[in-house]
């Protein structure tokens, strides 16, 4: 992401992908397989508890407080046109 690149742009450019990787995420829990944390020793898998977008936003840099703020500029910047 460049300094200028907002949140929503961002989100626009990784979209497909981030369409794709949920598909996928969905598709393990179909199947009953589940992303694990490791925790203190090797024996201490747990499934993790964060939810599939929370996995795909961290992945990506995606800020849904920040993305939120650009959608609602965006729509205050149209509203200004009408």
């Amino acid at each position: 992401m460049s300094e200028t690149e907002s949140m929503l742009d961002k989100w626009d450019r990784v979209s497909e992908d981030a369409l794709r990787i949920s598909d996928f995420l969905a598709w393990l829990s179909e199947q009953k397989l589940f992303i694990c944390n490791l925790y203190d020793n090797p024996d201490r898998w747990l499934p993790t508890m964060d939810k599939h977008d929370t996995l795909i936003d961290k992945y990506f840099g995606i800020d849904q407080n920040e993305l939120e703020k650009d959608r609602r500029k965006l729509l205050d910047d149209f509203r200004k046109l009408q």
